[in-house]
């Protein structure tokens, strides 16, 4: 009985380790229970600092931050979009074109659970911003989140499931959506 059980918890196991329907993956290898290097040569590329990786829900969209690994700057956000055409590595062109205020800053990409914004932490020190998707797809003119950025250094947007954006200043702030 024993190691029937134990048969039946290894399936199940691999199981949920196999690439889900629908869904794209930059990696060779649909990621199991083991921590591994993610896209070598793709992603992960020898001399480059990167971090900050947002995966849409198709897996088909991917955002990194490129950082100076000498000074911990956040330099830009690196975009790996799946088209028929094949994979494009590119910086978006709300990026080439946001308008730094008082230091070129930009990083900690992360996308709303329905793909509709891009939320990043931008300038320096840094506030919250977001960069809505257009109706080409794309993500259009950049957003300072005024209402919700604090008066201290904002980092690490990120979201639950149930839509509420949570960031850091050194305290855990939740806000709710609306409208």
């Amino acid at each position: 009985m024993v190691k029937h059980s134990a048969i039946i918890l290894c399936l199940i196991i691999l199981s949920s380790c196999r690439k889900p329907q629908g869904i794209s993956y930059l990696d060779e290898h649909y990621p199991g229970p083991r921590p591994q290097l993610y896209a070598p040569g793709i992603v992960n590329v020898d001399g480059r600092f990167q971090q900050n990786i947002t995966i849409s829900a198709d897996g088909k969209e991917q955002y990194i931050t490129i950082t100076d690994s000498a000074v911990w700057r956040y330099e830009r956000i690196l975009r790996f979009k799946q088209t028929d055409q094949g994979l494009v590595i590119d910086t978006p062109q709300f990026i080439k074109d946001f308008t730094y205020q008082n230091e070129w800053f930009i990083g900690e990409p992360m996308l709303s659970p329905n793909d509709s914004f891009l939320y990043y932490v931008a300038d320096f020190p840094p506030d919250l911003w977001r960069s809505p998707r257009t109706k080409s797809g794309n993500l259009g003119t950049p957003e300072k989140l005024a209402d919700v950025s604090t008066a201290k250094d904002d980092w690490y947007p990120s979201f639950a499931g149930n839509g509420n954006l949570y960031f850091t200043n050194g305290t855990l702030y939740k806000s709710k959506p609306a409208n």
